[in-house]
């Protein structure tokens, strides 16, 4: 799928309008995945902790909080997936070739609510391939089952498991 092609697909679903190439089947909510209330100031909280832009910290959380609602995946989960991904740049891009802020192999670099809902449904569709297991879908967003990936899967587990202890949140990892 083309770059233009997946961000108008991906706004029709933030939109919450037509989906259509099989996208409907993975907004649905992932049941043992971190999902906390919907807890705008908790997101916010995280994204001025972690040093996300002042610039863009209105965007990225937006993005969060939509991303959150249509895959059932925490939001507080997604910041730190997206800081240990992009730092919250949104033109990063890897040596591999991987882009934007939540570092997939297309991304307009351009909209954060479409890249970041672009992230989410790729871990999202990792938790199914995994069985929900969050530690091996982090590992397979962050590049497969070696040592490497698990590092850094354990690095968002972290990163996550902190914010949360911050904010007074149970830790529900699954």
């Amino acid at each position: 799928m083309n770059t233009l092609k997946m961000v108008f697909t991906l706004l029709i679903v933030v939109l919450g309008g037509i989906q259509f190439n099989g996208l409907s089947n993975l907004i649905q909510p992932v049941a043992s995945s971190p999902v906390e209330p919907d807890r705008p100031n908790l997101i916010r909280a995280s994204l001025v902790f972690l040093g996300c832009p002042g610039s863009k910290l209105h965007q990225i959380q937006h993005g969060i909080e939509i991303s959150s609602s249509k895959t059932g995946i925490g939001g507080v989960l997604l910041t730190s997936l997206l800081f240990t991904e992009s730092n919250f740049r949104l033109s990063a891009t890897s040596p591999k070739g991987y882009r934007g802020i939540a570092q997939t192999p297309t991304a307009s670099m351009i909209y954060p609510e479409v890249d970041i809902l672009h992230g989410a449904m790729i871990l999202k569709d990792k938790l199914r391939i995994t069985n929900n297991n969050m530690f091996e879908a982090l590992s397979l967003y962050k590049g497969g089952r070696n040592p490497e990936a698990r590092r850094q899967a354990q690095q968002v587990i972290h990163i996550y498991t902190n914010l949360m202890r911050r904010a007074g949140q149970e830790n529900r990892i699954g």
